[in-house]
Parts: C-alpha cells; structure tokens; sequence
C-alpha cells in the first residue's frame, strides 16, 4: 500500500499515532481497513492532525467523492479522539468511540463484520471489501440475503445462494433449509463456479442454515491461483445447469449487479 509514484509516502506516523490508532481501532480488520482508506486518499485528505484524519473517519468513513479534488479537514474532528485518549490515559472509564460501521446495524451483514472480525486472517480481505461498500450498497446486500431466507423458509428449497464479486475476491452466501454436508458440498460448488468465472484468487462461501437459527453457521475459504483449466470450466458449466444463483459485483460502493 506504500508503493506510490514520485516518491511519495501515503502517511508518515511516529509512536505516538500509532498508539493512538491502534487503542482507537482494535481489531486487526478495523486497522488494515483505515491503512487502505488512508493511503486511497492520503494526496487528496489533508489536514494538520493525522489524529484530525482519523476522527473523521470513525464519524463517517475516510473517502473522498471520485470527482472532488482535494478536502481539508479542520481541528474540530479531532475532539473525538482527543477526549477518549486524555480520559483513558487518566484511567477514567470511558469507551472507545465507535467508528460509523460500529454504530450502523445492517441485518446479516453486521453478524458477517462481527465474526470476520474473530475468525482466521486469511479472511481479512473480503472484510475489508465489505467495509470498503458504501452505506446503500450494505442495505442491499441485506436485503437481498433477507429475501433468500424468506425464500427458503416458505418455499423449503434446499438452498439458494447469492454470489457478490469484490475488489480483491468474492463472496457466496448460500442460505440452505438443512444443516448438513449436503448443503456445504452444494453450496461449496457454487462458490467454486463464481470463483472460477470471476478469474478470482480469492472466494469465500457464508453457510446460512434455517435449521439452527443462527445467522453464520461457518465460511469456507477457496483460495489458489485462478488460471484456465478445461475440467473447472466444464464444472462450472454444470453447476450452472444444476443450481439457479444470483451473481452481482459491488466495487468501491456499487451496487450495481446483473443476475444469471
């Protein structure tokens, strides 16, 4: 995320910031997300406090419009953090302010950041993906998983699963009627197929079964390097043929996306 031309570096920060950062944002996931907001915007975002820089984001996500130039921010979103250092550095009880992701709620997709946030690294980049979609774009994902569970409960359909393309990879949440290795192998194969005709090196499938009632009830990760191959191919043509899923890109905020 460093590497940018003329030899200019996106951020410099002594100790001093990235102690500030890392007691502000305390998940791994919340770190890298704010590092790829900060370095996309580092030439575009100025200010005279990096703690300026990082108020703003937690009150409404460090990004700049694609046809905005340049942005100062003033000292005034800085109040935020500075309260919570000076009273945590006091010992006082206080809590961390939260960043905007934290105090909007999506259905489904707010339980998918809570447990991205504890499970394996490896699946750092699709969260981060997640957190890189813009508010409506987050609303219809929910939406559209509600209605697959809705699907699913009153037609009792095996499974039915939605496929989204990311920047870095993608995702297929597949909700199911059965808890069993029927539905994971199911819906294991039609992440593999979007993997395959997205030419992604990284997927991920988000098992959703009625029968427990949970919201996740596990992700697998499908990730080597995409190349051609004749037998995969032949494969995804025939998942195509078996199941019916809706597939969809959401880049950068889009929530633009076309069905099978």
């Amino acid at each position: 995320m460093l590497e940018k031309t003329e030899n200019l570096a996106p951020a410099v920060w002594d100790l001093g910031v990235l102690d500030c950062v890392t007691r502000v944002l305390p998940t791994p996931i919340d770190m890298l997300f704010y590092l790829k907001c900060r370095t996309d915007t580092f030439d575009r975002i100025y200010s005279d406090s990096e703690y300026n820089i990082l108020g703003f984001h937690l009150s409404s996500k460090l990004a700049i419009a694609p046809d905005v130039d340049g942005m100062y921010l003033e000292r005034d979103f800085a109040t935020t953090v500075d309260d919570y250092l000076i009273s945590s550095d006091l010992k006082l009880e206080v809590e961390r302010p939260l960043g905007i992701l934290e105090r909007t709620q999506f259905p489904v997709v707010s339980a998918i950041f809570a447990l991205l946030k504890k499970s394996d690294p490896r699946l750092s980049s699709v969260a981060v993906d997640l957190y890189d979609l813009s508010a409506k774009a987050l609303e219809t994902l929910s939406e559209q998983i509600l209605a697959l569970r809705q699907e699913v409960a009153i037609t009792r359909k095996a499974i039915k699963a939605l496929s989204v393309s990311t920047a870095s990879g993608g995702i297929t949440y597949a909700v199911t009627r059965d808890r069993d290795k029927m539905a994971a192998r199911a819906a294991e194969l039609i992440g593999s197929k979007h993997k395959y005709d997205s030419k992604k090196d990284r997927w991920y499938v988000v098992l959703d079964s009625l029968q427990t009632g949970d919201s996740i009830d596990g992700i697998l990760s499908l990730v080597w390097p995409w190349e051609p191959d004749q037998a995969e191919a032949a494969n995804s043509a025939t998942v195509g043929q078996m199941f019916k899923s809706s597939y969809q890109t959401l880049n950068g905020g889009s929530d633009a996306g076309s069905s099978e």
